[in-house]
């Protein structure tokens, strides 16, 4: 077990001491608390009823257009790629290939 900890920085070791500290706090800290302050529900029925959700929901509707474009791009020159790099190493193989049954080009 000593020999896993042996090559820890300091700031490291102080990391590894302060992790058990912050985990204890934040069960402390959330001990007594109701299942209800953890309920989503009412915030998301406050935001749709003054209708706040909607401009959130369109730009959200447009990042997922532009992703899909932009990885239906990226789909596109990783195909090209990969084609590119096989017809190179089919070359490459080709030269490879003795032209005479002794085993030597002339």
């Amino acid at each position: 077990m000593l020999t896993v900890f042996a090559d820890v920085t300091p700031l490291g070791a102080i990391f590894l001491g302060l992790v058990p500290v912050g985990a204890i706090w934040f069960v402390l800290a959330f001990a007594g608390a109701d299942a209800a302050y953890f309920d989503p529900r009412p915030l998301l029925a406050r935001a749709a009823r003054a209708e706040a959700v909607y401009p959130l929901l369109r730009e959200f509707d447009n990042a997922r257009h532009a992703s899909r474009e932009a990885l239906r791009e990226d789909v596109i020159y990783a195909r090209l790629t990969l084609r590119e790099t096989a017809i190179t190493a089919a070359a490459l193989l080709a030269l490879l290939i003795p032209t005479s049954p002794e085993g030597a080009t002339r």
